[in-house]
């Protein structure tokens, strides 16, 4: 038993205790250090940085050596599986630290070994199905190749598309049993053993569809890029939901297979949809210095009458061209990707080529052939009241036309393509059904082609070409809307409004039967938001029914500032003449959205 002597003693001490542990935190010093790593080269040096918590680690140093010491062996082990899954199953790591030197130095050096080099990858099948075709899978097609090194990550990912091409080849629940990879330190060589069960060969089963409010189901079934009993391929799952995503009636979809066959051998689809509103109204706005100011309010219906049915309105003002427009789409006609189209037009234009009051309308068959291909054959009636600078005269006419058209699109973005192209061919025969006997056939091809310099697409080279002649009638006798006009925006750049061509004695352009225009421009993107683009540009317009290559090219070059934003970027042009005339300003300005083609 303790006296009372002893008791103010312990007392003390346990207070001591106390006030030890209190105030030991603050009394603790961190232990900063250098981390330098010895061994690898680039190739593995960014790897090995990433895994090492060290390296991770250093803007927090420890609180004691003792801590600094267990970072330094949980890398070794860290980092000898980072060179096993590089391929280098004999390599060593190794940590030494050197306490004397502020901050504390830690070296890392990395002996990496011979490279274990892949030499065979086997596939063993369990259970096959003894009545299915035999399946070829070509190694190349999962990313292998026998005699380079043996690293993890392509042959983890070699598991998977394995299963992806049994779900393309009609086996969607193949499964893995079992993964062997054996490394031969004697020869420095892995081989690996695959064992898989394939399931049996499936055929698509029906497809429900789920969270249709506005659009009738049977749209959607519509757009389904298979059909009931066909053989599996699971790629055509991804595929329909794009098409259902591309229809812009949705905000989200989903396309997903069911987890078991029914007694047919046949696997459901489930497709689930939900809808995104169906109405749109904007606008937009423009300026140069050619035609000053443009505007445009536009409201549009993508789901008329359930069936994705489309009605655009449209009313665009500018100094040159003030009017109204209204198209409407009905999909599927007669089969899938079979459209009707309408068109309905009233507008007035007042240029230094002629002054035009329109109306007219048009139908059109449009049929979507592929997902790149688009062909479109159509009849318009336009009735105008036009004054040509040309002849002075003001004449009445009324064609009917019958346009053609066939388009491919590879591009990948709307507004801001950045690898692909945009073809389109167009021929379009005109004659008058009243007041005169003007006929003639109108012909243009066009081209744009997108180049993506780098990984991220941050520099893009694109360029574009356009031809077109008229055949079938004098210059003065085809209506001076209708003849080939080049310059300005979306043309070549740096010269006014129809501008780059012949001019009659009053500098006013006449247009002509044929023309010729290129130009090419080199997309720099800088930052989030910002870009710069230098362009040059050149076309001309003719009088003859074909572009005289003899004659002078007008020559347009400039610079063009870029800011992206999530509907498209916001482009800022400006460009001069490089062959000015006194008629030519001696620069242009182009403000709007999306790039110049």
């Amino acid at each position: 038993m303790l006296n009372s002597r002893a008791m103010p003693l312990i007392r003390a001490l346990l207070a001591f205790l106390v006030l030890a542990f209190a105030v030991s935190p603050a009394l603790a010093q961190d232990v900063p250090y250098h981390v330098h790593i010895r061994g690898v080269g680039e190739e593995l040096l960014e790897t090995i940085e990433q895994n090492s918590r060290l390296v991770g680690l250093a803007d927090r140093p420890p609180p004691s050596m003792i801590a600094l010491r267990r970072r330094a062996e949980e890398d070794e082990e860290r980092l000898l599986d980072v060179l096993s899954s590089q391929g280098y199953y004999a390599g060593t790591v190794s940590v030494a630290i050197d306490e004397s030197a502020s901050p504390v130095n830690v070296t890392i050096d990395v002996e990496l070994g011979p490279p274990f080099i892949l030499t065979a990858y086997n596939v063993h099948t369990r259970n096959p199905d003894p009545t299915a075709q035999p399946i070829t899978i070509l190694l190349d097609a999962l990313g292998l190749n026998l005699g380079s090194r043996a690293i993890a990550a392509d042959i983890v990912a070699a598991q998977t598309r394995l299963i992806e091409e049994l779900g393309r080849h009609s086996y969607p629940l193949a499964r893995v049993l079992d993964r062997r990879a054996v490394a031969d330190f004697a020869t420095n060589t892995l081989t690996v053993d695959l064992t898989i069960d394939t399931g049996p060969f499936a055929r698509f089963g029906e497809a429900t569809i789920s969270g249709t409010t506005d659009v009738a189901p049977i749209y959607v079934r519509r757009r389904l890029t298979f059909e009931e009993n066909e053989a599996w391929q699971s790629d055509k799952l991804e595929e329909t939901r794009q098409v259902l995503a591309q229809t812009g009636l949705f905000a989200a979809v989903r396309v997903d297979a069911g987890r078991e066959m029914d007694e047919e051998g046949r696997l459901p689809v489930a497709v689930s949809v939900t809808e995104r509103p169906h109405r749109t109204i904007g606008g937009g706005i423009g300026w140069s210095t050619a035609i000053g100011p443009n505007a445009e309010v536009f409201w549009q219906h993508r789901n008329l009458f359930g069936v994705a049915e489309r009605l655009d309105l449209a009313a665009r003002y500018s100094e040159i061209r003030t009017g109204f427009d209204a198209a409407f789409r009905k999909p599927d006609l007669f089969a899938r990707n079979q459209n009707l189209l309408a068109t309905f037009v009233l507008e007035q234009q007042n240029t230094d080529a002629y002054e035009t009051r329109t109306i007219g309308i048009g139908g059109a068959y449009e049929w979507v052939a592929s997902d790149q291909w688009t062909l479109v054959g159509g009849v318009q009636i336009e009735y105008t009241r036009q004054t040509d600078s040309v002849t002075d005269e003001t004449q009445d006419f009324t064609l009917v036309s019958f346009p053609t058209e066939a388009r491919r699109d590879t591009t990948d973005d709307f507004l801001n393509p950045t690898q692909g192209g945009r073809f389109s061919i167009r021929y379009q025969p005109f004659v008058d059904i009243l007041g005169s006997t003007t006929s003639f056939h109108r012909l243009e091809l066009a081209d744009s082609v997108y180049l993506s310099l780098d990984q991220d697409s941050r520099y893009v080279l694109a360029g574009w070409a356009s031809v077109g002649t008229i055949l079938g009638a004098g210059h003065t006798d085809i209506p001076a809307d209708r003849r080939f006009y080049v310059g300005g925006g979306g043309s070549v750049r740096g010269y006014g409004y129809q501008m780059a061509g012949p001019l009659n004695a009053s500098g006013d352009p006449i247009g002509g039967r044929s023309m010729l225009a290129f130009g090419s421009e080199l997309r720099m993107r800088f930052g989030e938001n910002w870009g710069v683009v230098p362009f040059v540009e050149a076309g001309s317009s003719y009088v003859d029914t074909y572009p005289d290559l003899g004659e002078r090219l007008f020559w347009g070059a400039g610079l063009g500032l870029r800011y992206y934003t999530p509907f498209g970027p916001v482009r800022a042009d400006v460009a001069v003449p490089l062959n000015r005339r006194s008629q030519d300003d001696a620069f242009q300005i182009y403000l709007s959205l999306g790039q110049a083609f």
